[in-house]
């Protein structure tokens, strides 16, 4: 986006709104294929993969950790 856009300044220096910027800048943030497919596909990764997994890892981590606590427990009774 860098080089390929006029807007790309403004859009780094978060001085845009819904009533701000330019029209180029929202043109392509709400018609732009190839942007809303790696939106889509970012959104899948991050928020249904990554969350997930560490949904279950904290899970997983949290029964350890009472295992521990359990294991020590009887250790210094």
């Amino acid at each position: 986006m860098r080089d390929n856009h006029e807007w790309y300044p403004e859009w780094i220096n978060n001085t845009i709104s819904r009533d701000v910027g330019s029209k180029e800048l929202h043109d392509y943030f709400l018609t732009n294929l190839t942007y809303r497919n790696r939106i889509v596909f970012i959104y899948d990764q991050v928020y249904i993969s990554y969350v997930r997994s560490l949904s279950a890892l904290i899970k997983g981590l949290t029964t350890f950790k009472e295992e521990i606590g359990e294991i020590l427990k009887k250790a210094n009774d």
